[in-house]
């Protein structure tokens, strides 16, 4: 049977959807253990107080008014950008996956593997370091090793995407969340608005209020506060186009600016998009759901047709549905 949404319940549903993605991570590499619980937190953040607030107050509801008719397109634009580099270059690795597999099989069943058991590479290119290379002929060889340097080569490529896609994230999107996110904070905690709050300002003016205004206990937290150095230096690199080292043999990305240098385990890096990511869609998905809730309009049907644009046109489907438009 076919879903019949209407953009509300759209928005509603996907902002549902972070929360799947991130226990699915969970489930696919021991390091991501606890990626759910600081999604789950945000999540709980979001739906009970900054959309609570949106239905319920006019002065919150006026910067997801703002958000909805002003900053949407902008984020639309870098998230299409983003998820449809790092989609392509994932498929992309998957294939090597793939090709790596069927290679390492062919290889084992010539007897050249170093070990016995399970292999547990950090990633695709590592699989030369399992193989007795003096022991294949000259025609696996030389596929071993070609194999290999397109792998070591779509390796670097994915995480150098993954940086500008955290630098969009950090610099674009994330300031104009933070634009309701800080009127939120400011109602539940009975604090007057200032000028300030009527004009999107750059992500360190939000943090640092953030961080002078909030402890440790709060749910947005572990990733603004706790990942503000690591975004930050990311961010420059990006940006700067220099600072940037991938260390392939010890999985290391290497961040360096003019003032600090960063050195993360690939897997850590990767969460650390994922944090920020999972942040930014709770917040655009979140804000324009509680948003179409009352304006139930015409900008919410364009809000959808927008929306729809920022997928991969070969993006999996989740439940099937269709939208249905609100009658204007």
């Amino acid at each position: 049977m076919e879903l019949i949404v209407n953009p509300e319940e759209m928005f509603r549903l996907d902002f549902g959807a972070i929360l799947d993605g991130a226990r699915r991570q969970e489930t696919i590499h021991p390091s991501n253990k606890g990626e759910y619980a600081i999604a789950s937190t945000a999540h709980f953040f979001f739906d009970s107080h900054v959309l609570r607030l949106i239905r319920n107050n006019e002065w919150v509801f006026e910067s997801a008014r703002i958000f909805a008719e002003e900053y949407s397109n902008d984020c639309f634009l870098y998230l299409r950008t983003a998820s449809i580099e790092i989609y392509r270059v994932q498929k992309d690795l998957v294939t090597i996956n793939d090709r790596v597999k069927a290679l390492v099989d062919r290889i084992a069943e010539e007897g050249a593997i170093k070990t016995t058991g399970t292999l547990d590479l950090v990633k695709a290119s590592d699989f030369l370091e399992v193989v007795d290379v003096d022991l294949l002929d000259m025609n696996i060889r030389r596929e071993a090793q070609l194999l290999h340097e397109e792998a070591m080569e779509q390796e670097e490529t994915h995480v150098w995407v993954t940086l500008r896609a955290i630098r969009d994230l950090y610099e674009n999107i994330l300031p104009r969340v933070m634009f309701v996110v800080r009127r939120t904070i400011k109602v539940m905690d009975n604090v007057k608005a200032s000028p300030n709050d009527k004009v999107l300002s750059g992500i360190s003016t939000y943090l640092d209020w953030y961080e002078s205004k909030v402890d440790s206990s709060h749910a947005l937290y572990p990733v603004l506060r706790k990942l503000r150095p690591f975004y930050r230096v990311a961010r420059n690199v990006a940006s700067h186009h220099d600072g940037f080292q991938w260390d392939a043999k010890n999985n290391l990305v290497v961040l360096k600016d003019e003032n600090n240098q960063i050195k993360i385990h690939v897997h850590e890096f990767q969460q650390n998009y994922r944090h920020l990511l999972y942040l930014c869609d709770l917040g655009i998905r979140g804000i324009l759901s509680a948003f179409c809730g009352r304006e139930k309009g015409a900008v919410c049907n364009e809000l959808v047709r927008k929306y729809a644009k920022t997928f991969p046109e070969d993006f999996p489907e989740g439940i099937p549905g269709r939208v249905q438009f609100y009658v204007i």
